[in-house]
């Protein structure tokens, strides 16, 4: 237990750097990925361009910090076995952040036919925040035996300091439908259920700290934290989980009679000018319940640290086996996309985290992305260009071919070496069926046909269905 609590915050700081990944955004706005893309937004699912898919394998992942970065880093020579430098920590130009998550993702299922939208999923998560750590404390907490020992700050004044890491399995049911359909207006609502299963908990957050260096110890002046944790451990926790999904399209076409993959439109596509979608994502909490510890600290009195980390003086406060509350990365998600009608559109997505920092759990993205890309049944391109929390930018890329998607958060490193402190990549392997097929028969009935086709269509069709008749009657 002593052990445990007092290296916790060093093993926490840690854990982040192997934790990563992001919303995959050179894929997430597809017309074809329907799997990935009802996670930024789940009406996607309803008016996809494929009618189904199955996702048999995924993963993602993504780091981006202002306070390390690895030096001389290119991807090419880990291929053949190279090990990249350690990352070297240096002083935060602006608030010292780091944003990481993790994603593993199993078989899942979307179809899209007549009105509605429809899906199962599986997959797991780990989320990681840090705010506000400056760069002496940093460097103590990633590497104790640093020259900093020697050098150690005489005063410390923290606030607002945060770091929080959550982990956890997700099964959701995707449902949607069309809510408006006329006469070239396309309403889509929809929205992700989700169960989860809790894993780890670690959320530390100090308001306030003042503390003086003296006789070998901090003696703390002022101190307002909180500490919560557990053991990680499969199913410490359980919970819930929804995603909310709106879009807006602006058709090309008159939509009365118009029903995505069915023979009664003729299994034909419509395809839009532009469309608006707005999301609220991670809506939910996880209550972990097995081996948990709890700290909360709001003191003026004198307490000993050695070093930073916390000391015997505070193992009799911690709480065991109390429940701890934390909530999912909840997020607001706003995308724009434009159709140029030759296969190419651009595409602007607004993510914005909703979660507080003094709310236990852990926080959503704040990022703008703006990506163009081309788009086919078999091929698709991206190059996403993502300020991270607005402002800290990076280019990727995607591709997909057919349902095997690879992309990358930061192309650079792919292309000369340099020094890089964000990086992702993230896969999906599947299979799609992107015509129902029951459209390709080429037999048809007086029913399938709209009323008032005139001319040599109307001549043809009904002479196809006066053929059929007279069979009929010729078997009976």
């Amino acid at each position: 237990m002593k052990q445990k609590i007092k290296y916790t915050l060093l093993v926490s700081y840690l854990s982040v750097f192997f934790t990563q990944a992001q919303e995959k955004l050179g894929i997430s706005n597809s017309n074809y990925s329907s799997i990935n893309s009802i996670f930024l937004n789940p009406s996607s699912s309803v008016d996809s361009r494929t009618y189904m898919q199955l996702n048999l394998v995924g993963a993602n992942a993504f780091v981006a910090t202002n306070m390390a970065y690895i030096p001389s880093f290119k991807v090419w020579p880990l291929l053949r076995g190279s090990v990249p430098a350690d990352p070297i920590m240096v002083e935060a130009k602006g608030k010292p952040y780091l944003v990481a998550n993790a994603s593993a993702e199993g078989p899942s299922y979307v179809i899209s036919k007549m009105e509605y939208g429809a899906g199962i999923f599986i997959r797991a998560r780990s989320v990681a925040n840090t705010k506000g750590i400056p760069y002496d404390v940093a460097v103590l907490l990633a590497d104790p035996n640093s020259d900093l020992q020697t050098e150690r700050p005489s005063k410390i004044e923290l606030k607002n300091v945060s770091l929080r890491n959550m982990t956890w399995a997700e099964y959701g049911l995707n449902l949607g439908k069309m809510f408006r359909k006329e006469p070239n207006e396309l309403i889509a609502l929809s929205a992700n259920i989700k169960y989860l299963t809790g894993i780890n908990i670690n959320y530390k957050m100090i308001s306030e700290l003042s503390a003086t260096w003296a006789d070998s110890l901090y003696a703390i002046d002022a101190l307002s934290a909180k500490d919560r944790y557990n053991d990680p451990a499969w199913n410490t926790g359980k919970g819930f989980g929804m995603d909310l999904g709106f879009t807006y399209k602006k058709m090309l076409k008159n939509i009365n009679n118009y029903y995505s993959h069915a023979q009664r439109s003729n299994c034909n596509y419509i395809d839009y000018k532009y469309k608006l979608g707005f999301s609220l994502l991670d809506l939910g909490f996880i209550k972990f319940k097995k081996n948990t510890y709890s700290l909360d600290v709001d003191t003026t009195s004198y307490t000993s640290y050695e070093g930073l980390n916390i000391s015997s003086d505070f193992q009799s406060y911690y709480i065991q086996n109390k429940p701890i509350w934390a909530t999912t990365p909840s997020a607001a998600a706003l995308q724009l996309d434009y159709n140029f009608e030759n296969n190419v559109y651009l595409n602007l997505t607004v993510i914005k985290n909703l979660i507080p920092d003094q709310v236990v759990g852990v926080q959503g993205s704040n990022l703008i992305c703006l990506s163009p890309r081309y788009e086919t049944k078999n091929f698709e391109f991206s190059m996403p260009f993502t300020l991270q929390r607005f402002k800290y930018p990076h280019l990727g890329f995607a591709c997909r071919f057919r349902t095997f998607v690879f992309g990358v958060d930061n192309v650079i490193p792919f292309v000369v070496k340099s020094n890089t402190n964000k990086f992702g990549v993230y896969f999906n392997l599947g299979i799609s069926l992107f015509r129902n097929q029951a459209c390709n028969t080429t037999r048809k009935s007086v029913d399938d046909c709209k009323p008032g086709l005139k001319g040599k269509q109307g001549s043809m069709i009904s002479r196809i269905g006066k053929y059929m008749h007279v069979k009929r009657r010729t078997k009976k």
